[in-house]
């Protein structure tokens, strides 16, 4: 698992929770298997993450590649800008998994 992790401060969350379905639409169309948008807590309180899985980093590349190329995401960018302040972005590996 493979996992894109965008974490951002929210000025306008009704923006956010309405353009997440428009955003992670595109992100699955181009290869995301899911995305989830996550009230944050703990050292992150006030903060909200967007989070897109895949299953390996070339799914994650192809994903990248396309959306920068994609009109819909590019006006995406414009109608969202200002709804939210970007603080980081970490990129995830999956290196063990125990069940039970």
């Amino acid at each position: 698992m493979f996992v894109s992790n965008h974490t951002f401060i929210v000025h306008e969350p009704e923006n956010i929770i309405e353009g997440f379905e428009t955003i992670a639409d595109l992100w699955i169309k181009y290869g995301a298997k899911s995305c989830r948008l996550m009230d944050l807590a703990g050292s992150e309180i006030g903060k909200m993450g967007f989070i897109a899985i895949f299953d390996n980093m070339q799914q994650y590349g192809h994903c990248m590649d396309q959306l920068v190329e994609d009109d819909e995401f590019k006006n995406w960018q414009n109608q969202t800008s200002g709804t939210a302040t970007f603080t980081r972005h970490s990129l995830e590996r999956s290196v063990a998994l125990k069940i039970t």
